[in-house]
């Protein structure tokens, strides 16, 4: 091999090669000009991995993103939330199962008004909205006897709002960064099947959201209402898993395909620009904007299975990453140079440590949890995010696979993981 046949470390501007007298490999750097002259730190690690440093710099045009110095912060900052509303009120029934384009909104469906949510704990702050009773039947002078603060001070309709959550009315969408809230007489009944309370995709299996029971002018929020009038629910539908686009190709629902059987360039396209990676990435880094915060609680709960809690600590939110798919036939042969081309890539790179919790939320699966869990959760400038159980567990998995490419001395740091997310490229 190289290692063993003391290689030479050849540093030129676009190319670094590492040649023996048997075989040589060239790695090749598009977009990237290095500075050779600047190289130090030259070193054999005990893992036998090759570390470095030297200075590069991105070429005019091939950057999309770059270090804090040189990104320009525009003037007024639009939320992925904001975005989201936009885009719904443009493309109303035009909305789109990721994984296969089946179109899920009926034909027929026009919202009346989309309307953004409060983030997902307003309602600890409720209280505090109404600081006297609204409930005094017009006198001036009850609010007097009423406290500042409290739950007395609630109106009845917020009370019951506080409990059972907001929901849409029929003609409604209300709008979060992680979901939407629409009625379920919004959806084509032949696009999804509701198992219990989970909505998934009937063509390709693909999880879309949650039932939530009952609408705003039902009042009734059993399961066995929803199977007796399935149009008195709410769908919650999580934006990883459908995408909106009036300029998509329309698939007959009716006429059932496997994802490999669609050959629309546009549906191709869009489920490129919604992957799970570049929806957390956009999500982290609106959630970071928003609330200024580089560290995260992400947890999942689950009736029937495992929780997962996840702890992300946001290092570097658009990194340029150059990378090589390595097979066997790169492997270079006697008397042989192999070129490899590097692409470059925007990640966000990031540190994170996972647990798992029983559903009762006992005891943690691994033999205790760090204390570092237990100091987050009482951090107040940690924020908390919720994601369901399939898309926290798909998070784990790209995470752990991210730590896996990573050389052995790069996959750790400070007790954490070192993990990668890739960006979704604008």
């Amino acid at each position: 091999s190289l290692i063993e046949a003391s290689p030479r470390l050849t540093i030129e501007t676009h190319t670094i090669s590492v040649e023996t007298s048997e075989s040589a490999v060239v790695f090749q750097l598009d977009g990237l000009t290095l500075r050779p002259q600047t190289c130090r730190g030259l070193r054999w690690s005990s893992q036998l991995e090759l570390h470095l440093t030297l200075q590069a710099e991105l070429n005019a045009g091939d950057s999309k993103g770059g270090d804090a110095d040189t990104v320009k912060t525009p003037h007024h900052y639009a939320s992925n939330q904001d975005l989201l509303v936009s885009k719904i009120k443009s493309c109303q029934s035009h909305c789109f199962c990721v994984g296969c384009g089946a179109q899920i909104f009926k034909p027929s469906c026009n919202f009346k008004r989309v309307l953004p949510l409060p983030t997902e704990n307003w309602t600890d702050f409720a209280d505090i909205w109404f600081c006297h009773n609204h409930q005094s039947n017009g006198k001036p002078h009850d609010h007097m006897h009423h406290s500042h603060s409290g739950e007395s001070t609630l109106p009845a309709d917020l009370k019951k709002v506080k409990i059972s959550g907001l929901t849409p009315r029929p003609e409604d969408c209300l709008v979060s960064s992680l979901y939407l809230l629409v009625s379920a007489r919004h959806v084509e009944p032949c696009a999804v099947l509701c198992t219990t309370d989970r909505i998934i995709c009937k063509r390709c299996g693909n999880f879309l959201g949650f039932v939530k029971l009952g609408d705003a002018d039902s009042g009734d929020h059993s399961l066995h209402s929803y199977f007796h009038d399935p149009l008195n629910g709410v769908y919650k539908l999580y934006f990883h898993a459908v995408c909106f686009g009036s300029n998509l190709e329309k698939v007959p629902v009716h006429k059932i395909k496997m994802p490999d059987d669609l050959v629309s360039d546009q549906i191709s396209e869009n489920k490129q620009d919604q992957t799970v990676e570049a929806f957390i990435s956009s999500l982290l880094k609106d959630q970071s904007h928003l609330y200024t915060s580089f560290r995260f609680i992400i947890d999942s709960s689950s009736k029937d299975e495992y929780s997962i809690v996840l702890l992300l600590w946001l290092l570097d939110q658009e990194l340029t990453v150059f990378l090589s798919s390595v097979t066997s036939a790169s492997v270079p042969m006697h008397s042989q140079v192999t070129p490899l081309s590097l692409a470059a890539c925007k990640y966000m790179k990031l540190l994170y440590k996972v647990t798992f919790l029983p559903s009762n939320g006992s005891q943690p699966v691994q033999a205790s949890p760090s204390t570092v869990f237990t100091a987050w959760k009482k951090d107040n400038t940690v924020h908390s995010i919720s994601l369901p159980y399939p898309l926290c567990k798909q998070l784990v998995s790209l995470l752990v696979s991210s730590t896996k490419q990573l050389t052995r001395s790069q996959r750790n740091l400070n007790g954490f993981h070192v993990g990668y997310l890739k960006c979704e490229l604008t």
